[in-house]
């Protein structure tokens, strides 16, 4: 029987402690999590004293801090620190349905060449007209993917998704130049 792989869920993150508020500890009580890459970009963010002090209660989350470089190479950054077999990139404002850990694992379980996408639910401190707006068109690419799963790339969405870290490092990653990594 397989191993049940390692997971690691990475986190980019700029200026927004009170989404990290309800995020890290939802993540933190999934027990099948084996660690939470938080990567802050941009120091002086008030969200790092909140990390710190949630990651000495908790020795699952570690909290990476860099110069204010961009989602995308926040999200490379926090890769590049994973540990996990299987790497899971959230961003800050997805709640994730528990167990979010498990579900990604057992997809990964016994393929390597994966990239799973989870579901993208936001906060609902976010559900302004725009974050309807961002749900409608959201739930229409879902309907797409499900109609057309081949056509997945073309509309790639990177709020929830996860792959072997080992497909991640044969890769050499995300593109610099990606506006949405």
């Amino acid at each position: 029987m397989t191993p049940t792989p390692t997971v690691s869920v990475v986190v980019p993150t700029h200026g927004r402690g009170e989404a990290l508020a309800v995020l890290v500890p939802q993540l933190l009580a999934d027990q099948d999590l084996d660690e939470l890459v938080v990567v802050v970009d941009g120091h002086g963010d008030p969200s790092e004293a909140f990390l710190r002090a949630a990651a000495e209660q908790d020795a699952r989350l570690r909290p990476v801090v860099q110069e204010n470089r961009g989602r995308t190479l926040a999200r490379q950054r926090g890769a590049d620190e994973a540990t996990g077999d299987v790497v899971v990139f959230l961003d800050d404002d997805v709640l994730p349905r528990v167990p979010l850990a498990a579900a990604h694992a057992r997809h990964h379980l016994d393929r390597d060449d994966l990239v799973v996408v989870g579901a993208m639910t936001t906060s609902p401190a976010r559900w302004d007209p725009r974050a309807r707006l961002y749900d409608k068109a959201y739930s229409d690419h879902v309907a797409l993917w499900q109609e057309h799963p081949e056509r997945l790339l073309e509309h790639f969405w990177g709020g929830h998704f996860s792959m072997r870290r080992a497909t991640l490092q044969r890769l050499d990653g995300f593109s610099p130049e990606a506006s949405y990594g």
